[in-house]
């Protein structure tokens, strides 16, 4: 009955009275499949609105549709439109499929504790859902706007956050995590077996099937006056089958004050201090895995920059890492708690080439200097010699493990750093593969030769490093 409805809202909501009316629904190709079940190609409503008789909330959705729907999704559908509850039926959530599923032209209003807000969606569509894969998801044109008594303004707008591709690699992980999730806090779990709904792993499971590509794009945030806006965040890859290449860049991320609120004011004092307006990063990265080989290389640029701050490069290559992962994925997944035998048996299979990894100053030392300098009252060149002792002396702490002339490298590469600026290198170039197990096995017995590992750490100075 309609009263029995009102309940249910009640009991689920929190309102008073919710409702929910539309101009149209259309209801394509219903029919029985061949073991009885209802199916249907596709359903679609238009013109939604939705509303609460306290006239705190407001909503209009343009449009819903789902096509190629599972006869177990229909029949969840069934029950949700009846408003039914949908256990014992026998049907399994893991087989929900459908071709398309798409909602457009959301838009709400309402109110909270006083304060207005309101939220748009243009478009959120997954195509092509099976178990383990999405063809595509795509969430267009989002928006909130609102206020809140302590923080101020909260607006926060994507264009878009998209992926192809999406495979077993992201979603089987995900599931897997999901229903351990759901055992975990379910009195129904036999015997605490928090495993006992996780789902099977496909067969000839690949960890690198994950997606195609994915970008978000337009973002666009104010929260209490720190801005974040980001022009785009891509990433690709492309396998064919011996090969995958993994490209990825980020245009400007920019974080910002709004000194209207207080949090922006807070921000633009601290960003003046450092002589900035606001922050700018930027990255780029590129690598390949062969299969055969199981080996994966940094091949092109791959840094992380923030614009007149600092760079971060690094350089891999290694092998072993399929093995590696799905060992892993396969421990996380049958012990409770690993112990340092069966940690340490992972690394096995990982064998190490090379590793670089750089630290350039763009001025954010200097800036961090001349801050300190100011708030200390004391010459920048003396707080560069500070900060020089507090290196070696906490290197004369370090484990008796660490090789000294090991440490005397590191000192030397970060007190010329603090002093001059440029660039500091971590290297590991041994002259033949070294396997992880090992290094890491000598490190913890003290035995390690950091000239056979190739382990260097070096700086060079602002001048030298941009003539390289």
């Amino acid at each position: 009955s309609a009263e029995e409805d009102e309940e249910d809202a009640d009991a689920g909501a929190g309102f008073s009275t919710n409702t929910m009316t539309a101009e149209s629904m259309t209801l394509a190709s219903p029919r029985f499949d061949a073991d009885g079940n209802v199916i249907f190609d596709r359903l679609a409503i238009n013109a939604m609105t939705l509303g609460a008789d306290d006239e705190e909330f407001t909503g209009a959705i343009d449009g819903f549709v789902i096509e190629q729907p599972s006869a177990d999704l229909v029949a969840t559908l069934a029950h949700g439109f009846s408003g039914e509850a949908a256990e014992g039926d026998g049907f399994d959530e893991g087989d929900w499929t459908y071709g398309l599923f798409a909602v457009e032209g959301v838009n709400i209003a309402g109110t909270e504790d006083g304060n207005s807000f309101t939220a748009r969606l243009g478009r959120l569509a997954i195509d092509d859902l099976t178990e383990f894969t999405i063809g595509r998801f795509e969430l267009l044109d989002f928006a909130v706007e609102g206020m809140d008594d302590e923080i101020g303004i909260i607006n926060f707008s994507v264009d878009e956050i998209s992926a192809d591709g999406i495979g077993e690699g992201l979603t089987y992980p995900f599931a897997a995590q999901f229903a351990m999730m759901g055992s975990a806090f379910s009195s129904d779990t036999p015997n605490g077996d928090i495993m006992a709904e996780m789902p099977e792993m496909p067969e000839d499971f690949d960890p690198l099937n994950a997606y195609d590509s994915a970008a978000i794009r337009g973002l666009n945030a104010n929260i209490g006056g720190i801005t974040v806006t980001l022009d785009s965040l891509t990433a690709n890859a492309d396998d064919d089958g011996g090969e995958v290449r993994y490209v990825s860049e980020m245009t400007p991320l920019v974080i910002a004050p709004d000194s209207n609120y207080p949090l922006g004011a807070q921000m633009q004092m601290g960003l003046g201090m450092l002589g900035y307006q606001q922050l700018e990063f930027v990255s780029e990265g590129a690598s390949v895995y062969e299969r055969e080989a199981d080996r994966a290389y940094t091949d092109g640029a791959n840094y992380f920059e923030m614009r007149d701050g600092f760079r971060v490069e690094a350089e891999s290559d290694m092998s072993g890492l399929m093995a590696y992962s799905l060992a892993a994925l396969q421990m996380g997944y049958t012990m409770d708690e690993p112990g340092p035998e069966q940690v340490m048996s992972l690394l096995d299979p990982l064998v190490l080439r090379n590793f670089v990894f750089r630290l350039e100053d763009l001025s954010l030392l200097d800036r961090a200097l001349t801050a300190a300098s100011a708030m200390q009252g004391l010459p920048k060149e003396q707080l560069r010699m500070q900060a020089g002792a507090m290196i070696t002396m906490g290197t004369m702490a370090a484990p008796a493990e660490i090789p000294r002339a090991l440490l005397t490298e590191f000192s030397t590469a970060m007190t010329n750093f603090i002093a001059n600026g440029g660039t500091v290198e971590v290297r590991i170039s041994p002259d033949n593969p070294v396997r992880i197990a090992d290094l890491v096995a000598q490190a913890e017995a003290g035995t390690l030769d950091y000239d056979v590992m190739g382990i260097s750490i070096t700086s060079v100075p602002a001048e030298e490093a941009g003539t390289e």
